[in-house]
């Protein structure tokens, strides 16, 4: 994955994020808990709403 050009997020069949595996982690979004999830720091998803953020 960190080698792909790009990536796709997808939440519900719906595309709520696009772009490399390192904007994607920064961004902090659905695809970083994902990866954490991944590398075993969290087995905790949150809330994610359908433009793919954590709520506040």
């Amino acid at each position: 994955m960190r080698n792909s050009d790009q990536l796709l997020v997808l939440k519900d069949g719906a595309l709520v994020k696009r772009g490399i595996h390192e904007d994607l982690v920064d961004d902090g979004g659905l695809y970083e808990t994902l990866w954490r999830i991944h590398l075993g720091e969290t087995d905790i998803v949150p809330e994610i709403d359908h433009e793919g953020e954590s709520p506040n």
